[in-house]
């Protein structure tokens, strides 16, 4: 049995690029991911809950940080000084201004939000 340590080293490579793939901005619109929360809940939190909705932005920005720290490659180089609630501000506005998105996974939309907004220097 492979120790928890190459387990990671193994598997979060792997699935962090189906993730990435799956969710990057090209792909955004075609996206078809089975989630939890869609995009129309997600702009529904931002509305009627907040706290709830901000969270959930920072438990996406977390997992995706742990992704790219696997990967070995940034997608989204968001600055140190950039507090939450401006993180959270950021995928609000993209949610809003994208309708036409909203029934893809929340998770893609925050994503493709972050990634837009702070985009790695090529």
């Amino acid at each position: 049995m492979l120790g928890n340590a190459r387990a990671l080293r193994i598997l979060c490579p792997l699935v962090g690029a189906v993730l990435l793939s799956a969710v990057s901005p090209s792909n955004a619109q075609t996206a078809d991911i089975p989630s939890f929360v869609t995009g129309n809940e997600l702009a529904q939190w931002f509305t009627n809950r907040p706290n709830i909705a901000n969270a959930y932005v920072l438990g996406v920005w977390d997992q995706h940080s742990s992704f790219q720290v696997g990967l070995g490659q940034k997608t989204i180089c968001m600055p140190t000084q950039v507090s939450r609630k401006q993180a959270a501000e950021v995928v609000k506005r993209y949610v809003n201004e994208h309708p036409e998105q909203r029934h893809y996974a929340a998770a893609a939309m925050v994503t493709v939000a972050l990634t837009a907004a702070f985009p790695c220097p090529k």
